[in-house]
């Protein structure tokens, strides 16, 4: 990929999400209305970046981080909940419901989608270091 080729795939989806409007996730109903398309998602807590992921299907991929399972293994989010926060898996639904919003950006191309995700959680790795779940070590 070359250099400005990753410019414009950063440039243009950053834009993309500081356009966004946070979506709240304290209804239930969400999982409907969340897409079932290709892209990057953010959670959200206090208008801080909680957690930055990558799905080919961001609908499925919202079904396991707000289930019901105990597992950990489920959700990366909530084992890093569980483990930086000591929220209980079983009471982890329940918190992000309540306490946090998400965008999603839709990108059609896997690299892409890995690029940006890198790019976000680079970016947000030292300004929001306490704040932010992803446990990737790039």
């Amino acid at each position: 990929m070359g250099e400005k080729r990753i410019f414009k795939v950063i440039g243009k989806n950053y834009h993309k999400l500081r356009e966004k409007s946070q979506l709240k996730l304290s209804d239930d109903n969400i999982i409907k209305e969340i897409p079932k398309y290709s892209g990057v998602y953010v959670f959200y807590d206090k208008k801080r970046p909680l957690y930055v992921g990558i799905s080919k299907n961001i609908h499925n991929r919202f079904k396991k981080h707000l289930s019901g399972s105990k597992k950990s293994s489920s959700s990366t989010l909530r084992a890093e909940l569980h483990k930086r926060r000591k929220i209980k898996y079983k009471d982890t639904r329940n918190w992000l419901l309540k306490n946090c919003t998400i965008k999603l950006i839709e990108i059609k191309h896997r690299d892409d989608a890995l690029l940006f995700e890198h790019f976000l959680i680079k970016l947000w790795r030292k300004k929001y270091r306490k704040n932010l779940l992803n446990p990737y070590k790039w």
